[in-house]
């Protein structure tokens, strides 16, 4: 607001100078011949006067509507749907900048969705996954619940699944964390740069199955962050700092207690 103050006094000013102007050329009539000699100027005077009108309300509307409106960012950061983040991920992954990929996920369902057999083999792969134990005591208390007031909705069935995950054998590194799953990403890293994807899982608790919605058919947009700019470096910076605490405090699958 006060950066305007300035430009709205220079614009006053000028309206004021020509508010004299006009009334010095008047006067220096009699009053008698002001009809005469400005008989010749009431067309382009209305005219001016009409232009004037329409700029004056066109710079009103201009400035109200830019009071709710927010710069364009200079960062390269922008948000990107599921499918079009399969696309950039492999364009990535093709660059052959990249080396490492670290997953937060949940069942692991990242992996068959955005590694191919072949893009397994230009990367080391880091996936956490939540641990089956966490799950299971979960998603018993969510089914239950839900007989009582839900029981058309699907039932929540993915502990099966991790405890799977978690007594398999895999050609990438995996981990088990306690807790809730919240922060769906992927962080993909290079001799002296990073790219990523990031986003949360979305609580949806009365859609049937799991309520941490994040994969197909439930695709929640992602934030993709390209390196390029300090900023987005920094959050890259937290992000794979995060990750580095989670795997260091999660378990292998054989390290998780049997049933």
């Amino acid at each position: 607001m006060e950066a305007n103050k300035p430009r709205r006094v220079n614009e006053a000013a000028a309206v004021a100078a020509g508010a004299i102007v006009a009334l010095a050329a008047v006067l220096q009539f009699s009053p008698t011949d002001w009809a005469e000699h400005l008989k010749p100027w009431v067309v382009p005077l209305a005219l001016v006067a009409c232009a004037l009108v329409g700029l004056s309300v066109g710079i009103y509307w201009t400035r109200r509507s830019a009071r709710g409106t927010v710069p364009e960012a200079t960062s390269t950061t922008c948000a990107i749907s599921y499918d079009e983040m399969k696309v950039v991920f492999q364009q990535l992954v093709e660059l052959g900048a990249y080396d490492q990929l670290r997953i937060f996920g949940y069942t692991q369902e990242m992996v068959p969705e955005f590694l191919s057999w072949a893009l397994r083999k230009r990367l080391d792969v880091f996936v956490l996954n939540r641990s089956w134990k966490d799950e299971e005591i979960e998603e018993k208390a969510h089914n239950a619940a839900l007989a009582q007031t839900r029981p058309e909705l699907r039932p929540w069935r993915k502990a099966d699944n991790l405890r799977a995950l978690a007594a398999s054998s895999r050609a990438f590194a995996v981990r088990f964390y306690a807790g809730r799953p919240v922060i769906k990403a992927m962080l993909l890293s290079g001799e002296g740069r990073r790219a990523g994807f990031i986003s949360f899982y979305h609580w949806k608790e009365f859609e049937g199955g799991s309520p941490y919605k994040g994969g197909s058919p439930w695709m929640v947009s992602m934030l993709y962050l390209r390196g390029e700019t300090q900023d987005e470096r920094n959050v890259l910076d937290y992000l794979a700092s995060q990750f580095e605490v989670a795997w260091r405090n999660s378990k292998r699958g054989e390290d998780l207690a049997p049933p």
